[in-house]
């Protein structure tokens, strides 16, 4: 069997430049949580 010819594109070094109105900033915020014994 031969795989199938995907044709992937993407941006590559060049990302877009989301322009937001007002100059507005984009925060994120990542929270992990481990709660040690908590599967039992």
């Amino acid at each position: 069997m031969s795989e199938p010819q995907r044709d992937l594109v993407g941006y590559g070094a060049e990302p877009p430049h989301a322009a937001w109105p007002g100059g507005a900033r984009v925060a994120v915020s990542l929270v992990l949580n481990y709660e040690e014994g908590g599967e039992s």
